[in-house]
This record gives C-alpha cells, structure tokens and sequence, in this order.
C-alpha cells in the first residue's frame, strides 16, 4: 500500500505494553513509526517520487528529470518570534506547536498540505492538477478560494490565541 501512496496514514500498532505483542508486532510497530517519520520528511513533495522508486523495485536513480508542479504556495512566519522565545523560554515549543495545530488543520481542511516546518516558519502547498489544454477546471476555482479562506481562518484563529501573556497563563494553569 505504501508503494502507491507514500502519504497513506498507516493504522495505529499494538502498544508496545500490551500482554499479546510480540517480537513481530514490536518489528511492524517500528517500521510503521520510520515509515511515519519518511512520511513527514518528504512530504507530498516526494510522495510522488516514492511511489514511483517503490513501484519499480526500490533502486534509486537521483538523475531522474523532475516534473513540473503547479501550486498554490502560502508562508507562515511567526512575527517577533525571537521575543516569543525570550518569554516563553521552555514553553516556546508548546506556543508553536499550537500555531502549528491551527495551520496544519485549516490548511489540510481545505485541500492543501502542510509542507516543511522551519523552525518558526511553514511552507503550506495546494497541488492543482494539471490539464492537458492549460485550462482551470471549477475544482481548481475552489482550490484558490480554499487557500485563500484557509490563511484567513489561520489568522483569525491565532488572533483570538491573544498575546504571549495570555498564552503564558493559559498554559500555566492560572
């Protein structure tokens, strides 16, 4: 299955503690979290290029000529995001984790993929199919506006987290 579809989200193994799991569901448990972390790492970018290396028997040609993409491409960055860390220290992984969470959903809500995290930065990709006579179809139409809807919905949502104090007290509880 992974062989046409590198992306698939794989099924939840057995926990590790559980009485029945044995050595084979130990190994297929971690085989699915590396194949999860490839899944990550490459993207929709590479899923493609996976699919096709799995299908032909795994041998990796690096001189294979690339494929024109055509896409929507939205940047998220988080502004002042070294003041962010100076006071959030220790919880700046939980304030962009949180702004993660919101852009991942709206993003993959309306047809996109989350692309590459940087740090304090997300590249965020809508893949419009391509036609053979160069023409959008109503589909594509929906894409753009999905997009467009998503970044604003990302905005609005994160807007309403308020500021780093109150983020601060949200997470400490108070």
């Amino acid at each position: 299955q992974l062989s046409e579809n590198p992306l698939l989200h794989l099924e939840k193994m057995k926990k590790r503690g559980s009485p029945d799991a044995n050595e084979t569901d130990m190994l297929a448990q971690a085989i699915n979290k590396m194949a999860t972390l490839l899944q990550i790492g490459f993207g929709c970018a590479g899923a493609e290029i996976i699919a096709k290396i799995l299908s032909e028997g795994g041998e990796l040609d690096p001189m294979v000529p690339g494929v024109r993409v055509h896409a929507i491409f939205g940047f998220c960055d988080i502004r002042d995001f070294t003041f962010a860390t100076e006071g959030l220290q220790q919880d700046v992984m939980l304030f962009v984790n949180k702004i993660a969470e919101i852009t991942h959903k709206h993003v993959v809500d309306s047809g996109g993929a989350p692309n590459k995290n940087v740090g304090d930065a997300f590249l965020l990709v809508w893949k419009l199919s391509s036609s053979k006579n160069g023409g959008r179809s109503n589909l594509q139409k929906y894409l753009f506006d999905g997009a467009l809807s998503s970044i604003q919905q990302i905005i609005s949502d994160i807007r309403r987290m308020g500021t780093l104090a109150a983020f601060l007290q949200e997470v400490s509880g108070e």
